[in-house]
C-alpha cells in the first residue's frame, strides 16, 4: 500500500508538467477558466466544512459569482474585479434578506458566505492580475515556487527538529522550527529565482518580498486550518491523493498571491 509520504509525492510529479505547461503556453484565457475551476471546486469544499447540506442557495450564489469575479480579473483588472465583488456582495444582500423574511437564513452564513467569496475566487482572481504583467509568466512563477520551496522546507525541518508548537490550538502540527524553515526555504527560492528570472529586482527587495510572501502564506496556513478546527475536520475534501482536499494545498498561496500582486504594484513597478 502506498504511503500518504509516497502519495504527496506521485501527485506532485504529475501536477508538475502540467502546471508548467499551462503556465508557460496557456493563454490568459485558457488560465483564467483554469483559475475558475479551481475556485469552483475551492468554494465547494469550503461549504461543504462551514455551510453544510441545508444552505444550498449559499453554495450556488457563490459558485454563480466565481467565474465572474475570475474573468472580470483577466478582462479588466482589479478596478473590474473589486467592482464585480462590490454589486456580488450586494446582490447576495438583497438573496439574503429574501430568506430572512421567511426565516430560512441567518446573518452568520451570511457572512460565512461572503467570506468563501472574498477568500477564494477573489483572492485566486489576483493571479490573472499578475500574469497580465510584461513579465507575468515569471511572476506567476516566482509564486509558485517560493509557495512550493516554503512548504518543503518547512515541512521537512519541521519533522525532523520540530519540537515546540506554533499555535497549537489551531494546528498541533505546526511548529517553530518548522515556521522559520518555511521562511528560509521561502527566502531561498525568491532570491535564486530573481536573481535569474526577474534581474531587476535588487537581492536585498527579493530577500524582504520573500520572507514577507512566507509570512503571509503561513498566515493563510493557519487561516485554512482554524477553518477546519471550527469545521472539527482533518481534510477539506479528499480530491488530491496524499493531500487531502484541493483547499488543503491553496492555504498559503491563497494569501501568498494578492500580496505579490500589491508588493509588485506598489513598491517593485
Amino acid at each position: 500500500m502506498t504511503s500518504p509520504h509516497a502519495k504527496r509525492w506521485i501527485t506532485a510529479i504529475i501536477a508538475l508538467p502540467l502546471l508548467v505547461v499551462l503556465i508557460t503556453f496557456g493563454s490568459l484565457t485558457v488560465l483564467s477558466a483554469v483559475v475558475a475551476l479551481i475556485s469552483l471546486i475551492g468554494l465547494y469544499e469550503y461549504h461543504a466544512m462551514l455551510l453544510p447540506g441545508e444552505t444550498r442557495p449559499a453554495l450556488i450564489e457563490a459558485l454563480l459569482a466565481a467565474p465572474i469575479i475570475t474573468f472580470a480579473a483577466a478582462l479588466g483588472g482589479l478596478p473590474l474585479m473589486t467592482a464585480v465583488l462590490v454589486f456580488t456582495v450586494m446582490a447576495l444582500f438583497i438573496l439574503f434578506m429574501q430568506r430572512l423574511r421567511k426565516a430560512q437564513d441567518d446573518l452568520q452564513r451570511f457572512f460565512t458566505a461572503v467570506f468563501g467569496i472574498i477568500y477564494i475566487p477573489f483572492f485566486l482572481a489576483f493571479l490573472l492580475l499578475l500574469r497580465r504583467y510584461d513579465q507575468g509568466v515569471m511572476w506567476v512563477f516566482y509564486v509558485i515556487i517560493i509557495t512550493f520551496a516554503g512548504d518543503v522546507a518547512g515541512f521537512y525541518i519541521g519533522r525532523t527538529w520540530g519540537k515546540r508548537k506554533l499555535v497549537p490550538e489551531i494546528s498541533a502540527g505546526k511548529t517553530q522550527e518548522g515556521a522559520l524553515g518555511s521562511m528560509a526555504g521561502a527566502v531561498a527560492a525568491s532570491v535564486a529565482f530573481t536573481m535569474l528570472f526577474l534581474r531587476e529586482i535588487p537581492p536585498i527587495q527579493a530577500i524582504f518580498m520573500g520572507f514577507l510572501a512566507n509570512v503571509m502564506g503561513q498566515l493563510g496556513d493557519l487561516c485554512e486550518s482554524s477553518i477546519k478546527r471550527l469545521s472539527k475536520v482533518k481534510d477539506s475534501g479528499f480530491i488530491l491523493p496524499g493531500h487531502g482536499g484541493l483547499m488543503d494545498r491553496l492555504d498559503s498561496l491563497l494569501f501568498i498571491i494578492p500580496f505579490v500582486y500589491l508588493y509588485v504594484e506598489l513598491v517593485v513597478r
